[in-house]
C-alpha cells in the first residue's frame, strides 16, 4: 500500500461551492462542500439539455479519493447518449447500460491510466507521490445517484447509499433506494 491521498481534516471545512444554471424549463442550483475530508472527493453532473430536450443530474459521492468521481463526471453523459437503449427510447435499459460501462471503462487499460491522472493532479507535488502513482491503481469509488427528464418522464437509477428525493407539492417523495451491504437483497 503507498501514501495515502484521503484522509479526514482536524475540522470540516464548511466552505460552499455553488453551480446555478437554468433554461426555459428547469432551474436548478448545487452546492458542494468538502466537510471533515482531507479533500474534496464528490462530483455533479447538471446538463440541461442533452442535445435532444432531456435533461441529466448527477451526484457522484467519492470514496477514498476523488478519481472515480472525476471520472464517471467525464464519461457518464457521453457514454449514455451515445448508448442504443437511449438511442431508442430506452431509457431504463440506458441508464442500467451506462452504469455498468462506468466499470468497464474505469478497469480498461486507458480507463486505469486515466484515474491515474486523476490522483496524480490530486497529489501535486507532494513527496513521495509521483513515482508510487506511476504504477498505483485506484482504490477510490463512488456512489452515484442520477436522474434523467424527458419531456414527460422522470428516470432515476442509483448505486450505493446516495439518494435522489423529489418534492411534490411540499412533500418529499423518494426517487431512489439505498443499496446497502446489509439488506438481503444486496446479498
Amino acid at each position: 500500500m503507498g501514501p495515502q491521498l484521503s484522509g479526514f481534516s482536524d475540522s470540516p471545512n464548511k466552505a460552499k461551492d455553488d453551480h446555478k444554471g437554468e433554461n426555459n424549463k428547469i432551474r436548478f442550483c448545487a452546492s458542494e462542500m468538502q466537510g471533515w475530508r482531507g479533500n474534496m472527493e464528490d462530483s455533479h453532473i447538471a446538463e440541461l439539455d442533452l442535445g435532444d430536450g432531456n435533461s441529466f443530474f448527477g451526484v457522484f459521492d467519492g470514496h477514498g479519493g476523488p478519481e472515480v468521481a472525476k471520472f464517471v463526471k467525464q464519461h457518464f453523459c457521453k457514454n449514455l447518449i451515445n448508448n442504443a437503449a437511449y438511442k431508442r427510447k430506452d431509457y431504463k435499459k440506458a441508464l442500467e447500460d451506462t452504469f455498468m460501462k462506468m466499470d468497464r471503462l474505469m478497469l480498461s487499460d486507458k480507463g486505469k491510466k486515466e484515474l491515474r491522472q486523476y490522483m496524480e493532479e490530486e497529489a501535486g507535488n507532494q513527496a513521495g507521490y509521483s513515482e508510487y502513482l506511476q504504477s498505483a491503481e485506484s482504490q477510490a469509488g463512488c456512489t452515484a445517484t442520477v436522474v434523467l427528464l424527458t419531456g414527460t418522464e422522470i428516470y432515476c437509477a442509483n448505486s450505493g447509499d446516495s439518494r435522489t428525493v423529489m418534492c411534490e407539492r411540499g412533500h418529499a417523495v423518494e426517487l431512489s433506494h439505498d443499496h446497502k451491504p446489509d439488506l438481503p437483497e444486496e446479498r
